[in-house]
This record gives structure tokens, sequence and C-alpha cells, in this order.
């Protein structure tokens, strides 16, 4: 539904609340190459679109409220527009936020930053994905051969 353009994701579900941990949690969302989708209540929407917006200005996002249900809505656009869109009701229902996947800036060689390819995994390691995903998202991400960042991602 969100329209994005999307080989590789990560489920954040539910950001902890407590605001050096959210913004910690955040920073590290804002450098995953994919799409992250999060789950967010409705008493949490607005404020957590303003610390996206803090952090992430130029994100674009796709929000849906009350997913598979009658009163399915969807806005897409930076945390500020959505925002925006949503001060002027009340929220109500079920949200999921999707973060756009971040594009692609170059590409690369295979193995030409060796500690790139070793950040991203121990990045994807915390996060919960397999050593074979987190090789796919970055070979897709980076325009190189899965096979040679395995190889890296292996050897460490």
């Amino acid at each position: 539904a969100s329209g994005f353009e999307i080989e590789g994701h990560l489920f954040a579900g539910f950001l902890p609340k407590k605001k050096s941990e959210l913004d910690k949690k955040l920073m590290e969302l804002k450098e995953f190459p994919g799409a992250v989708v999060i789950y967010v209540s409705v008493h949490q929407i607005l404020k957590l679109l303003k610390d996206i917006e803090r952090l992430m200005p130029d994100r674009f996002l796709h929000v849906a409220r009350e997913m598979t249900k009658i009163f399915e809505e969807h806005i897409r656009g930076t945390a500020s527009e959505v925002s925006g869109i949503l001060d002027t009701k009340k929220p109500k229902g079920e949200y999921v936020i999707i973060l756009k996947p971040l594009p692609l800036v170059k590409k690369r060689q295979a193995g030409d930053d060796e500690a790139s390819v070793l950040e991203f995994l121990e990045h994807c390691l915390s996060q919960g994905l397999s050593v074979k995903t987190a090789a796919d998202l970055y070979s897709k991400a980076a325009g190189v051969s899965r096979s040679a960042v395995y190889r890296i991602m292996n050897s460490s």
C-alpha cells in the first residue's frame, strides 16, 4: 500500500517511549537502507511524527490507519506534512508508519569498504536480522554482488 519500491525491510514494531531511548532508536533506523515498519498507538502518533520530523526532516513516509478495516486511510509525505494533516482531525485507530527506503547514492565495487560492510552487519544483527538477510540488503543498497558481501560478512 505504501507504493515504495521495497527490496528489504526492517520491522521495528513499537518504539520505546522514553525520549533518550527513542532518539537512539530513531537514529539507528535513520541509517537503515531499506523500508522501516513501525507500529504506533493513537496516543503516540503525533509525538512520534514530531520526533521523526526533528531527526529525519526530509525522510518520506507512509502512514496507514486502521489497515484492513472499513475506515482504512493512507497518508504519504514527510513527517511534517503528515503531522499537519493529522493535526486537523483527532487521530483515531491503529497506525503503521513506513519509512521510505534510502535512495541509492552510489554504486560500490565489491569489497571496497569492508569496514562499512561489517558495521552494517553488526547493526542488522542487533536488529535480529540474519547474516543472509543483511548481505541481501547491503548488496541491493550498494549495488554489489551479494556473494562478495556475504563472504566479507562470514570472514569476520
